[in-house]
């Protein structure tokens, strides 16, 4: 179909932070995730794949985030903080999803955790992880689509 109305998530993206950087994946050598990157490099960009399944898949949309700079998918659940870092090889049924809630009119993304259920805030140590209860906790990431720019 046409890119533009397939699309209901972006193929390649990044994060806009609240503070105007961008989510970077290559926080430690654990790959954590967090804001702070001034500009758009490999850490910075997400490709996506959006799950096709169910009537309703457009409007809910279950997607997966692989970094473009090691190639590993980021997942929702590293260590007991449920922190976010681009450390899988494949994609499970369980922590590699994610989901996005619309706000601002579809100009920010709240995301969340398709396996808890759960928002994706910032910690107080700077990293992203799944433990948000409700949407007014969620950090809230502006979609950058990367899909007409060339690397």
């Amino acid at each position: 179909g046409d890119a533009s109305t397939d699309n209901v998530v972006p193929e390649v993206l990044a994060l806009r932070a609240a503070n105007d950087t961008y989510i970077r994946a290559g926080l430690t050598e654990n790959a954590l995730m967090g804001p702070g990157s001034r500009t758009v490099g490999g850490w910075e960009r997400f490709q996506t794949h959006v799950a096709r399944v169910g009537r309703n898949w457009r409007s809910n949309p279950k997607f997966t985030l692989r970094s473009s700079q090691n190639g590993k998918y980021v997942r929702a659940g590293v260590s007991g903080n449920s922190l976010l870092a681009a450390v899988s090889e494949r994609v499970s049924p369980d922590w590699e999803w994610f989901r996005r809630v619309e706000l601002a009119r579809g100009r920010q993304w709240a995301l969340k955790s398709a396996h808890s259920n759960r928002f994706i805030v910032l910690g107080r140590d700077g990293y992203l992880k799944a433990t948000g209860r409700d949407v007014a906790d969620a950090y809230r990431f502006r979609p950058i689509s990367l899909d007409n720019v060339r690397r």
